[in-house]
């Protein structure tokens, strides 16, 4: 009998147990984003966060990519990844 493959659905609220992606996940929320839309958003921001950390060979900061005072201006290209 083939073994049994998990869901991808609880890998995919993982990263919302870090502080900061958790925060971006609520704030979105707050503004009237559906769960969905609020996810895709804070994922798209993470990805864009290590593709700029691969891109310039810096270790990923939580603290730098989601800050704790996120104005709406921030995007990760003008973060300040260090």
């Amino acid at each position: 009998m083939p073994a049994r493959r998990p869901s991808p659905e609880p890998r995919a609220f993982v990263s919302l147990r870090a502080f900061g992606p958790r925060a971006q996940y609520d704030r979105r929320r707050s503004e009237g984003d559906r769960h969905s839309s609020a996810l895709r958003n804070t994922f798209n921001r993470m990805l864009g966060c290590l593709y700029h950390c691969l891109q310039e060979g810096k270790v990923y900061d939580e603290l730098a990519a989601f800050p704790a005072s996120s104005s709406k201006s921030a995007t990760p290209d003008t973060a300040d990844v260090t």
